[in-house]
């Protein structure tokens, strides 16, 4: 074989060898772009907590992973005898805070004799954290009239999911 004819052989074979390297490289930058789109796809399917009666449900979740915190509920009232008792001591707005927020204002003569309804109108219901399913939370209240006078004070539990009456007796 002549000169010219091996330093073509080997040129060839260099260049079936580069050409392989070029393959495999690009058969590996096919491999990771695949692999990246499919990571990347699989994250939107995220998990979280599905419960919609949940406080921090997400309707795009896919996945339950346990992580449901729930919210319960307290509504306020009072019966006849206790509005009477405001009025005659000249109260005629009730302010009521838990935890030392304002969760809103009732009229001292808007009573009722039965147990009212959660969130029924003229009541005053207050919602509070109380973390997972069987969750309860003790938070403070205080219920002070339009003459700044305290008509009531003390604790409450709330209990996850549960909206439950709390009679305010004087």
């Amino acid at each position: 074989m002549s000169l010219i004819g091996s330093l073509l052989q080997l040129n060839l074979e260099y260049f079936v060898k580069l050409k392989k390297s070029i393959m495999k490289y690009i058969f590996l930058l096919n491999l990771s772009l695949i692999c990246g789109i499919t990571l990347s796809l699989s994250s939107c399917h995220r998990s979280g907590c599905m419960d919609s009666s949940a406080s921090n449900y997400s309707s795009t979740v896919k996945k339950d992973n346990g992580t449901c915190t729930y919210d319960g509920s307290v509504t306020f009232w009072f019966a006849k005898a206790a509005s009477d008792n405001l009025i005659a001591n000249g109260s005629k707005t009730l302010s009521i805070y838990v935890d030392g927020t304002l969760a809103g204002t009732c009229q001292a003569n808007n009573y009722t004799n039965t147990i009212p309804a959660c969130n029924q109108s003229g009541m005053i219901t207050a919602r509070k954290y109380c973390g997972g399913m069987r969750g309860t939370r003790n938070y403070t209240y205080k219920i002070i009239d339009d003459n700044n006078i305290l008509c009531w004070q003390g604790n409450i539990d709330f209990q996850s999911k549960i909206c439950k009456p709390f009679e305010l007796t004087k």
